[in-house]
């Protein structure tokens, strides 16, 4: 175990088991020992690859669909760019060349990036310097992001967000938390106490025992609070990631290390993710009265695989790949500046 993970046993035989949503918290943020804190997750020599480091187009078609929703509205003035959790700044980069195309969009357009981590800050820095004052970082989505038209950018950051998780039982629905066995090892333990009915929709009742029922607080709340600029400010939010249509009763929580999944509980430094559900997210957009994915300006976009080889198989054939820095050919998958067939074509 590592000394992040040290930190958290000794916590928890200090004050009892924790939530998964603190556990969530501490190992990905802690600023000392945090996953997202501490590293660049990212590209081959990470733990997981997404979209906007395997083709420049996927941050294009986003910076475009941000412009046809701006003229769609009458091209407002004054508006903001949003990504959250932008990773490297390489979607970021790719929206705003292909953005572009609209200098109105670009010229008076505020960009913010909300990022906590100190070491991908530096990243984004370094790769969207040309845009200088027209930058700045903020740690949350908070009401100063409120007060003009919101443009949001969001790609593979919900399903990262802390969760809850609740456990159908003979007593009731039960909180999974995290403990410290006898040797001190991280371990699940259900809550000997059932939660509150009001804790849990009434739609999940009819549950089987075991049934595991999975809710984001942080994730519905920052919903909820983004529909709300959109409604009263204009503008739109795309939100892209993995996950169902609806909601089930099986666990979607995973740790991920060098692309492969790896045993939560003991992987507490690695990525801590899980599936999303466009069931737990719409109903904030509705109660906000902010048009649904079925309408443009609040769109999300989930796919229902994260097979990473299915996914890159797929890209890889026809895909214009950045070239290095170094302008030598680097090994395992790069982004070249031309189309180019993959060596299976």
């Amino acid at each position: 175990m590592n000394t992040l993970g040290q930190r958290i046993a000794a916590l928890i035989a200090a004050q009892g088991p924790v939530s998964i949503a603190e556990f969530m918290t501490m190992a990905l943020h802690d600023p000392q020992g945090g996953y997202y804190a501490t590293r660049d997750p990212f590209g081959a020599a990470g733990d997981f690859i997404t979209a906007p480091e395997i083709s420049q187009m996927f941050g294009e078609f986003l910076g475009l669909w941000c412009v046809q929703v701006w003229h769609d509205q009458g091209r407002p003035a004054h508006k903001r760019l949003v990504e959250l959790g932008p990773g490297r700044g390489t979607l970021m980069d790719d929206a705003l060349r292909a953005m572009r195309v609209a200098p109105e969009f670009l010229n008076d357009l505020e960009i913010v990036l909300v990022e906590a981590s100190p070491t991908l800050r530096d990243l984004q820095r370094q790769r969207l310097k040309e845009w200088g004052d027209q930058i700045r970082w903020t740690d949350r989505f908070d009401e100063s992001l409120g007060d003009r038209p919101l443009f949001l950018l969001a790609n593979e950051f919900f399903d990262a967000l802390p969760i809850r998780q609740y456990v159908k039982t003979v007593r009731g629905w039960c909180e999974r938390m995290v403990t410290a066995d006898a040797s001190g090892a991280l371990a699940f333990v259900l809550s000997p106490v059932p939660a509150a009915d009001i804790t849990i929709p009434p739609d999940r009742a009819f549950a089987p025992d075991g049934g595991v029922y999975e809710v984001s607080p942080a994730g519905l709340a920052l919903t909820e609070e983004i529909a709300r600029v959109i409604t009263h400010q204009g503008g739109g939010a795309l939100i892209v990631d993995y996950g169902y249509d609806a909601s089930g009763f099986g666990e979607t929580l995973q740790a991920v290390a060098a692309t492969a999944s790896r045993l939560f509980s003991r992987n507490q430094a690695k990525a801590i993710c899980r599936r999303m559900s466009t069931f737990l997210l719409s109903p904030r957009v509705q109660e906000a009265r902010a048009p649904t994915s079925m309408d443009p300006p609040v769109r999300a976009i989930f796919s229902k695989t994260s097979d990473w080889s299915t996914a890159r198989n797929a890209f890889a054939c026809r895909t214009p790949i950045r070239p290095t820095t170094s302008g030598k050919p680097s090994s395992g998958w790069r982004r070249r500046s031309r189309w180019e067939r993959c060596s299976r074509c």
